[in-house]
């Protein structure tokens, strides 16, 4: 997990846009999803919402489950041998818990899958124990 730390307005947004949206990373991946999280870090949401941006083919009724184990099972089903992107926007979660109930099923994608976080403390990062964090500063009036 690739965690982008900085202050609102600072671009981590707009440089994951850039990311999600470039014509190599579409090729390279089997499936993209973009979720916005802001300050409720709902487990359930979230799992929705991934389903729902990669079009998963089982679930028809998606919005009306409310049972997190079954979306995670479909979900794992969906993930299982795929390389898949999937960025979460704006997360402020500091909770382990929260954390370790989503991030359950985005082990079984394939090598070469890449999950990255925006977010505005380096606490998030802490909690999930991300893989790189990168911190992004804000430019001096010359270089903006």
């Amino acid at each position: 997990m690739i965690a982008r730390v900085g202050l609102g307005g600072l671009g981590e947004t707009t440089l994951a846009q850039l990311l999600y949206n470039d014509e190599m990373i579409k090729s390279y991946f089997d499936m993209k999803a973009w979720v916005c999280v802001s300050e409720e870090f709902d487990p359930l949401r979230i799992t929705k919402s991934i389903l729902e941006a990669i079009n998963a083919p089982y679930l028809s009724c998606i919005s009306d489950i409310k049972d997190l184990n079954l979306l995670q099972v479909e979900l794992k089903e969906c993930l299982n041998g795929k390389k898949f992107l999937l960025i979460l926007d704006d997360v402020w979660n500091e909770s382990y818990n929260n954390w370790d109930m989503l991030q359950t099923p985005l082990k079984f994608g394939t090598s070469g899958s890449k999950f990255i976080v925006t977010m505005c403390t380096a606490n998030v990062a802490l909690t999930m124990h991300a893989h790189h964090t990168h911190l992004l500063g804000q430019l001096c009036f010359e270089d903006s």
